[in-house]
């Protein structure tokens, strides 16, 4: 009887097959990741088509002149920049301002859609960038880089850094976020759009978003301050923004919202343009040597809409309670709305207050100006406006100016300027 012999595989024919299979596999894949590649090219083409089209409607109701512009246009219809990535690894959605278009560019900055022919100049490209890490490198190819922030541990690394940043995503702040801006030279604008910034979680004396150096840019967004905390005289006091001695700041389109003896404090100079503050009590505190502008301002209140004053300090021997500095409230345009039993809408404690223009109604019926005697310094200064319906040019006696302030006031009015001294 034979026995046969097996025979099997040489290793070198085993080398050769596994080879072969290496050889098949690698083909197969760099295939396939091609064609995931396209795919994902062609998925964000098309996105960047439809983002195309919504700007170009926009446009044509509400001119978009600004990247907060076209990232608002873009909330409007459920995209927001900031968690807008691109499947394409590596590639980014990009504002071409010069054509107003979206483009979409890879990582070496190579165009891979576009609706025209995009702009030459590089700092024409805006790029949404919620990574960053990546700012620099985009910076110093020339690009202009707009930093969208969706959490507030980001917020802090953008203050940091200085420039400007953008929010289309609400934020909730709490004791622990607070947005505190100390830059020493580089100014911040912090963009929130049509987001909001709820900091219902403050509960004590701390502020949401406290200004201690530098100079501040706000612009858009609904500003709530729901948290509070009980002062010594047992008020509940809100503040959702406070600005200190020595800061500059801006704030544009912005709407605060507060709880009772909730208001914005601004102790450096401020400039507010198209605000609008609703409050429980008093809305807008001026304090300090600072001069506050506001302008195209709405004032809803169930007291005073404004309050201008300044620094308070208690003498520690005899405890009377006084005044530093000089404050300059300048009132410009826009509408304010309120008053009480206690207080018109429009309070000097201590401080000056310019009105120049702006309609101003007390809902009680009584007059528009207290001077509330806290120190030698207080005037209000009238040179226009519309008080309870009555036009600047229609109140021309004492008489009629007195019956708009608190008793004891004192008018004197001459070339067109009127003063009310206590």
């Amino acid at each position: 009887m034979k026995t046969m012999k097996k025979k099997g595989f040489t290793l070198v024919e085993l080398l050769v097959v596994i080879a072969i299979i290496a050889i098949l596999a690698t083909v197969s894949i760099v295939g396939y990741t091609t064609f995931i590649n396209k795919a994902n090219i062609s998925n964000d083409t098309a996105i960047a088509g439809e983002l195309n089209t919504l700007l170009e409607a926009t446009n044509v109701t509400d001119p978009i002149k600004s990247f907060d512009d076209v990232k608002d246009a873009l909330y409007a219809n459920g995209f927001y920049l900031a968690n807008l990535n691109t499947k394409t690894n590596g590639c980014y959605f990009v504002w071409d301002k010069a054509n107003n278009q979206i483009l979409l560019v890879d990582g070496d900055f190579k165009v891979l859609f576009s609706k025209t022919e995009p702009s030459a100049n590089k700092a024409d490209w805006h790029f949404a960038v919620s990574d960053l890490s990546k700012v620099a490198a985009i910076e110093a190819a020339g690009y202009t880089v707009e930093k969208m922030i969706t959490d507030v541990a980001d917020i802090a690394a953008a203050l940091a850094a200085g420039g400007e940043f953008h929010i289309d995503t609400s934020l909730v702040l709490d004791k622990e976020n607070l947005l505190t801006f100390n830059t020493d030279g580089a100014n911040v604008t912090l963009n929130l759009g049509n987001a909001s910034l709820s900091t219902n979680g403050v509960l004590d004396d701390e502020i949401p978003i406290n200004v201690l150096k530098g100079t501040v840019t706000i612009n858009g967004g609904v500003i709530g301050a729901a948290g509070s905390f009980v002062d010594a005289d047992g008020d509940v006091v809100n503040t959702p923004i406070q600005t200190e001695v020595g800061t500059t700041v801006f704030i544009n389109d912005t709407v605060f919202n507060t709880n009772k003896d909730g208001f914005a404090v601004f102790a450096g100079n401020t400039t507010v343009d198209n605000a609008t503050f609703n409050a429980e009590d008093l809305a807008v505190y001026a304090s300090g040597s600072a001069t506050v502008v506001l302008k195209n301002t709405t004032i809803n209140s169930k007291g005073r809409c404004v309050w201008s004053c300044n620094l308070e300090y208690t003498n520690e021997e005899t405890g009377e309670v006084g005044h530093v500095g000089q404050n300059n409230l300048i009132i410009e345009s826009g509408t304010y709305t309120g008053g009480n039993n206690t207080y018109n809408p429009i309070v000097a404690c201590g401080g000056k207050i310019e009105v120049k223009g702006g309609t101003f109604t007390n809902v009680n019926g009584g007059g528009i100006f207290t001077l509330r005697d806290a120190s030698e310094y207080e005037t209000i200064i009238v040179t226009g406006g519309t008080f309870n319906g009555v036009a600047f040019e229609e109140l021309d006696t004492v008489d009629e100016w007195k019956a708009l302030c608190n008793e004891g006031c004192t008018v004197v009015i001459a070339n067109g300027v009127v003063t009310i001294t206590k």
